[in-house]
């Protein structure tokens, strides 16, 4: 059995987790798209790119079942 232990401290994307899409729900699509705009601009050159229309996609199945969950989304081999 595996057991992940995130250490205080950590940084998850609000753009791009199971938690942020959550909190996004109630946000006007168009604040969402900022949020991505700038998440995306602030970010390391190695690190992947966040899709708008996919977190827009996300945050609407928070919308429709009440939760998200996600499943190696932010960890490899890990959900939320």
């Amino acid at each position: 059995t595996m057991r992940l232990h995130v250490p205080i401290g950590s940084r998850r994307l609000l753009v791009w987790s199971a938690s942020g899409f959550t909190l996004l729900r109630d946000e006007d699509p168009d604040a969402v798209r900022n949020l991505v705009r700038r998440t995306n601009a602030e970010a390391q050159p190695e690190q992947k790119r966040v899709d708008p229309r996919q977190t827009l996609a996300h945050i609407e199945t928070v919308r429709q079942q009440g939760y998200f969950f996600s499943r190696g989304l932010v960890t490899p081999g890990a959900g939320a």
